[in-house]
């Protein structure tokens, strides 16, 4: 099986969405959050080193990965491929 088989397609490019496919965390909002964050701090990132302008355009874009993570369906994730079970004691009841 493909990473590429396991998301839908909506054909919105998205670093959140190809991190997604590849890395499959508890929290589905998780690789979204991630590359919202980095980009959110590149955008600072003259700012805070040399008090440079902020770049509002990767600004923008740390904006939209967030909204697309936000917006993302939510859907129960297939059980682990080699039949364990890996949730907690304290989720399964």
């Amino acid at each position: 099986m493909s990473p590429f088989d396991c998301l839908p397609r909506h054909g919105l490019f998205s670093l959140g969405g190809f991190l997604a496919r590849y890395w499959h965390p508890a929290y589905q909002l998780l690789p979204w959050a991630l590359t919202s964050a980095s980009l959110t701090v590149a955008a600072m990132w003259d700012r805070w080193s040399r008090g440079g302008p902020v770049d509002y355009v990767v600004l923008g874009l740390g904006a939209y990965e967030l909204m697309l993570g936000l917006l993302e369906e939510q859907t129960e994730r297939e059980p682990h491929s080699d039949g364990r079970n890996l949730q907690t004691e304290d989720v399964r009841e």
